[in-house]
């Protein structure tokens, strides 16, 4: 099983709460333009791993998968 992050059940209050609570000015002071994306981006990661549920979802299968109609000829010329 493959496990995907199910935005749609998501606590958006929390998250805004988190990065209302971040002094910004006092986080980026001082420091260089990829620093602060790095510290902008972990800030984000953190707060989608607290607030938003994991899904799991069935891998795809090497299946065929076949249409009806053709089903429904197979299956009618077995019945011949």
């Amino acid at each position: 099983m493959l496990k995907k992050f199910n935005c749609h059940k998501s606590n958006c209050e929390k998250i805004i709460s988190d990065f209302r609570d971040i002094d910004w000015d006092q986080e980026f002071n001082g420091r260089r333009a990829e620093e602060m994306w790095k510290l902008f981006l972990r800030s984000i990661l953190a707060s989608r791993d607290r607030h938003i549920l994991m899904k799991e979802r069935r891998e795809k299968s090497d299946k065929v998968r076949i249409k009806s109609k053709i089903r429904k000829m197979i299956s009618k010329s077995n019945k011949k």
